[in-house]
C-alpha cells in the first residue's frame, strides 16, 4: 500500500514539475495542486485511477496549495496565509475559496485554461469578478475551410451562425440561442465541446469585460475616506472614458494668463465662436518673458496644411455626424456602430452627457473653420469617422473588430478610454486585440501601418500607474498624457514610462478646459481629462499624414521622441536626459507636442530602417523581494534584482543597436502586489520607473506575464548589462511578507543601422520654441476652405523688413519639389528653430 502511494506522489512530483512550464494558472495545475491536498489530509487515494478521477472531476471546498505558478482569476481567494516553508527565496500560498463547487477539468489544451488568463489581469481581490462578470452566448471560433465548414460546425453543435469576424480570416461568430445572454458563469463544457473538434483551432466564449463608464472627473481631487474610495457606480458593460465634469458656472473658469489681453492678430484669424477660446492652439503672450503654452499649430496652417485627405476613426461612444460643426467632414464610410452592429453610429441621448464623449473628441480633431459655430479643430479639413462601440458589452471581438473597421480607408485611430483607472486594476488586451494591433501596423495604410492614439489615464489621484494599462503600454500605441494650462502635470495625471508626449488639457479647478462641439448641436468649453489630449495628437499627426503620406508608424513615434519640447515644462521635477541624448520624465514623456517643428520635420524625413527584436532571459530564475525595511538575518538583500546580459543579438538578423522601446515580460509572485516599486536600469546607466507604488492595489495575484514597456531609453545602444530592481517600499510593519521574481525576460526593440536623423548630432534643446513671434498672420477669414492652401503659398513672410516669396524661392532653386521649397522657406525664416 504504502509503495503504491509513493508511486502516486511521484507521479505527482513529476506532473507538478511539468505544469511550470505554463505561464498562466490553468484547470491542470488546479487539479494537480487538490491532490496534493488529498496527500496533506491523509485521503484514501490509493488507486492511480481514483487520482486520475480526481484531476478530472475535481475536489470540493480544498485549499489551493500554490507554488511558483500564480493563483487564477477565477479562484480568487477569501483568505490569504502566507507560510515560511523553508528559509529560502520562495514562498507557499494558501488559500481557501468556500463558494467555489467542483470544477470541471479537462486535458492541457488552451481552451482549459482560465478563459480569463489570455486578457491580463482581470479584476482585483478587492471586488469580486465573478459578481460582476457576464460571460455572453456568443462564441469566437478559428476554423479552417471556409464559411461553410464553420455553418457545418455550428449546425452540428446547436450553434447559430452570426458570420465572419471582419479583418479576422477564419475567425467566425457562433452564437447558443437557448444559452442565457448574460451568465455569471463560464459555459466550459460548451467551449470544450467546440475544441474537441478537429476543425476547430481555437475558441473561446465572449465576457463583458468588467468596466466603470467612468462618467466625469471633477474640477478638483475630491476629499476621499475610506467609505468613499470604493464607492463609485461600477458599471461592468463599459470601458472607462477619460473626461471630466462639466461646469455651468463659466466665470468660474479663469481666464489665461488674465493679466494679458488677447493679440488683436490672433483675433482675426478665424471667425468661429469659441476660437479666442482655443488658448491651446495659438500663442497669446504679449510679452517674451512669459513661457509659450500652446501646441504651435498657426504655422504649420500656413505652410498649407489643414488634414486634407487624412482619416481619423474616433472610437468611443458614438459621434453625431450630423453636427453642423462636423458634417462636412463626416466620413460615413468609415462608421460603424459595433454595440447595436448596424451603419449607424449615433449616440443613444439621453438625461445629461451620458454619450458625448466621442463626439465631442471627433471635434477637437476635425470640427470646420469659419463656419461661426463652435471652434476650429486641429486638423479641419480631415475626414472624420467614429465607431459605437462603448455603449454596450465590450468584449475583445469588439475592440478588436472596431481596432480593425475600415483598415484599408483609416490612416488614425484614436481612443481615450481603457481599462479602470481605479489604481488597482492589471489587465491587457486580449487574444483578438493583439492580434488587431500588431495587424494594423503591418497591413494598414497599405503596409506603412495605422496609427493608434491612447489616452494615458486619468487614475493620479489614486496612484494609478499607465503602465498596468496593456493598451497604453502595448508597443503599436501612442500614449498621450495632458498638461495643463499653467504647464503643470495635472492631479489626475498617471506617471509611466511608456508615455510618449503630453498636449493640453484641464488642470487646477482654476484652468480653462478644451473646446469643442457636444451633443445636439452645441458646442462645450468643458472637455477635460487625458480624453481631451489625444484627439489634439491625432490632429496633429493628420496634419504630419498629409505633409508626408509615407510616414510608417515608428516613423510617426520617432518623431514624437525627436520633437517633443522639453523647455515648457522644465520648471517641472524628475526630467532626466538618457545616453542618446534625449529628456524624459515619467510625467510628460518627451514633452510638448510641438505641431510645427513636428510636420516640419516630417515634410523631408527619411523612414527609419527596418525594426529588430532581441530577446534576453534573465541570468538566473530565483530572486527574493522583501520588504526594505526587513533586517532579519535569514535575508541579507533588501530587493529582488534580476541582471540580463545583453549583446543586443549582435550577428543576427535580430541585432539592436539603436533602442527603441523596451519591454521586460515579468511573472512576481508577492501577497501585496500595490506595494512593489520595480525600476530599469540600463547598461548606460538610464534608471526608469516601470512601476510605482498603488496603495489601493492589495492584490495577492502578483503578476503574470506582464509586459512593463520604456520608452525612456530611446536612442541608446542596448549592449551591456541590464538591471531589474523590485523593491517593497511600503512603511507598514514587516512580517513575513516576501516573494520573488519567478521569471523574466527582456525584449529591446529597435534597429541595427542608426536612423538618418540621428547621423545629424544629438536633438538640440534651445529656447527657440518660446521666442514672441511678430510676424504677420493670415486673416483666414477672408478666405474659403478651399483656397486654403493656395492662400498658404502665395503667402509672404514678414518680419523685420524680411520677406520670402515662394516664388523667388523656386526661380532660385527650380528643381527643388513644392514641399522641399516649403521647408527653405521656413527655415529662412528669422524666428524659425536652427534645426
Amino acid at each position: 500500500m504504502a509503495a503504491k502511494k509513493m508511486e502516486i506522489l511521484r507521479l505527482y512530483k513529476q506532473l507538478l514539475r511539468e505544469s511550470t512550464k505554463f505561464s498562466s494558472y490553468n484547470f491542470r495545475e488546479y487539479a494537480l495542486m487538490r491532490v496534493k491536498d488529498a496527500f496533506r489530509e491523509n485521503k484514501n487515494l490509493t488507486d492511480p485511477a481514483a487520482v486520475d478521477k480526481q484531476i478530472k472531476e475535481g475536489y470540493k471546498n480544498l485549499a489551493i496549495i500554490k507554488r511558483q505558478v500564480v493563483i487564477g482569476h477565477m479562484f480568487e481567494p477569501q483568505r490569504l496565509v502566507i507560510e515560511k516553508h523553508k528559509p529560502t527565496t520562495q514562498f507557499w500560498i494558501s488559500c481557501v475559496d468556500p463558494r467555489k463547487g467542483s470544477l470541471n477539468v479537462g486535458d492541457e489544451r488552451t481552451n482549459d485554461q482560465n478563459p480569463l488568463d489570455d486578457h491580463g489581469h482581470i479584476g482585483n481581490d478587492d471586488e469580486d469578478f465573478t459578481a460582476t462578470a457576464r460571460f455572453t452566448n456568443e462564441w469566437v471560433v478559428e476554423i479552417k475551410g471556409g464559411a461553410d465548414a464553420a455553418a457545418r460546425l455550428a449546425e452540428e453543435m446547436g450553434f447559430e451562425i452570426h458570420g465572419q469576424v471582419p479583418n479576422f480570416r477564419d475567425f467566425y461568430r457562433l452564437h447558443k440561442s437557448d444559452h442565457p445572454r448574460r451568465q455569471r458563469a463560464h459555459a466550459s463544457h460548451l467551449s470544450r465541446q467546440l475544441t474537441d473538434d478537429v476543425r476547430v483551432l481555437w475558441a473561446e466564449q465572449q465576457f463583458a469585460k468588467r468596466r466603470q463608464k467612468r462618467g466625469y472627473v471633477p474640477d478638483y481631487p475630491p476629499f476621499e475616506t475610506e467609505e468613499s474610495t470604493t464607492s463609485e457606480d461600477y458599471r461592468p458593460l463599459i470601458r472607462v472614458k477619460r473626461e471630466s465634469s462639466k461646469s455651468d458656472d463659466v466665470s468660474l473658469v479663469r481666464k489665461k494668463r488674465s493679466d494679458m489681453e488677447m493679440p488683436a492678430k490672433s483675433r482675426r484669424l478665424f471667425n468661429d465662436e469659441l476660437w479666442d477660446h482655443q488658448w491651446y492652439m495659438h500663442d497669446t503672450r504679449t510679452k517674451a518673458a512669459l513661457p509659450r503654452l500652446d501646441l504651435n499649430v498657426l504655422p504649420v496652417y500656413d505652410m498649407g496644411y489643414t488634414g486634407r485627405g487624412v482619416t481619423v476613426l474616433v472610437l468611443d461612444d458614438g459621434i453625431e455626424g450630423s453636427h453642423t460643426d462636423i458634417r462636412n467632414n463626416y466620413n460615413a464610410k468609415i462608421s460603424y456602430d459595433m454595440n447595436d452592429d448596424d451603419p449607424d453610429p449615433t449616440p443613444r441621448y439621453g438625461k445629461g452627457a451620458v454619450n458625448s464623449h466621442g463626439t465631442r473628441c471627433a471635434g477637437e480633431i476635425a470640427m470646420v473653420a469659419n463656419n461661426k459655430k463652435c471652434g476650429v479643430g486641429v486638423a479641419f479639413n480631415v475626414s472624420i469617422g467614429g465607431v459605437r462601440m462603448l455603449d454596450g458589452a465590450v468584449s475583445d471581438r469588439v475592440e478588436a473588430s472596431s481596432l480593425l473597421y475600415a483598415l484599408e480607408m483609416v490612416d488614425i485611430y484614436s481612443a481615450s478610454w481603457g481599462p479602470s483607472d481605479d489604481g488597482k486594476t492589471v489587465e491587457g488586451p486580449g487574444r483578438l486585440v493583439r492580434q488587431a494591433l500588431l495587424r494594423g501596423v503591418t497591413e494598414g495604410r497599405n503596409g506603412k501601418g495605422a496609427i493608434y492614439i491612447w489616452a494615458a489615464g486619468n487614475g493620479g489621484r489614486v496612484q494609478d500607474n499607465c503602465n498596468c494599462d496593456g493598451y497604453v503600454s502595448s508597443i503599436y500605441t501612442l500614449s498621450i498624457g495632458s498638461v495643463s494650462e499653467q504647464g503643470d502635470f495635472p492631479w489626475y495625471g498617471e506617471q509611466c514610462a511608456s508615455t510618449m508626449a503630453v498636449t493640453y488639457s484641464s488642470g487646477a479647478y482654476t484652468d480653462q478646459k478644451i473646446a469643442t462641439i457636444d451633443l445636439n448641436d452645441t458646442c462645450t468649453m468643458d472637455h477635460t481629462g487625458t480624453s481631451a489630449a489625444a484627439p489634439l495628437a491625432s490632429g496633429i499627426i493628420a496634419l504630419a499624414l498629409e505633409a508626408n503620406p509615407n510616414l510608417t508608424w515608428r516613423d510617426v513615434q520617432h518623431l514624437v521622441a525627436w520633437t517633443s519640447e522639453y523647455k515648457p515644462l522644465e520648471d517641472n521635477i524628475e526630467w532626466q536626459e538618457n545616453a542618446a541624448g534625449m529628456r524624459f520624465n515619467s510625467r510628460f514623456g518627451f514633452g510638448m507636442m510641438n505641431a510645427a517643428k513636428y510636420v516640419q520635420a516630417a515634410i523631408n524625413w527619411t523612414s527609419v530602417p527596418a525594426k529588430s527584436i532581441c530577446t534576453t532571459p534573465s541570468e538566473s530564475n530565483v530572486f527574493i523581494v522583501i520588504h526594505q525595511q526587513f533586517t532579519c538575518s535569514v535575508y541579507d538583500r533588501q530587493w529582488g534584482t534580476v541582471t540580463f546580459k545583453s549583446n543586443g543579438c549582435a550577428g543576427t538578423l535580430n541585432e539592436v543597436n539603436f533602442l527603441e522601446h523596451v519591454e521586460v515580460i515579468v511573472n512576481i509572485e508577492y501577497p501585496v502586489r500595490g506595494q512593489l516599486e520595480i525600476d530599469l536600469i540600463s547598461p548606460s546607466g538610464t534608471r526608469t520607473q516601470v512601476l510605482k507604488p498603488r496603495s489601493k492595489d492589495q492584490s495577492k495575484l502578483g503578476f503574470v506575464n506582464w509586459p512593463f514597456m520604456s520608452v525612456h531609453t530611446w536612442g541608446e545602444n542596448p549592449k551591456g548589462q541590464w538591471k531589474l530592481i523590485a523593491t517593497d517600499v511600503s512603511s507598514q510593519k514587516p512580517s513575513l511578507l516576501s516573494g520573488r521574481i519567478v521569471n523574466a525576460t527582456l525584449v529591446l526593440h529597435g534597429t541595427s543601422a542608426m536612423p538618418e536623423y540621428r547621423k545629424h548630432g544629438t536633438r538640440i534643446y534651445d529656447d527657440a520654441f518660446n521666442r514672441l513671434s511678430s510676424r504677420s498672420v493670415l486673416y483666414y477669414n477672408r478666405h474659403t476652405v478651399q483656397n486654403m492652401h493656395e492662400a498658404a503659398i502665395n503667402n509672404k513672410l514678414d518680419d523685420d523688413d524680411q520677406r520670402l516669396d515662394i516664388s523667388q524661392l523656386r526661380s532660385e532653386n527650380p528643381n527643388l519639389s513644392w514641399k522641399d521649397l516649403i521647408g527653405v522657406k521656413l527655415s529662412r525664416h528669422p524666428s524659425a528653430d536652427a534645426n
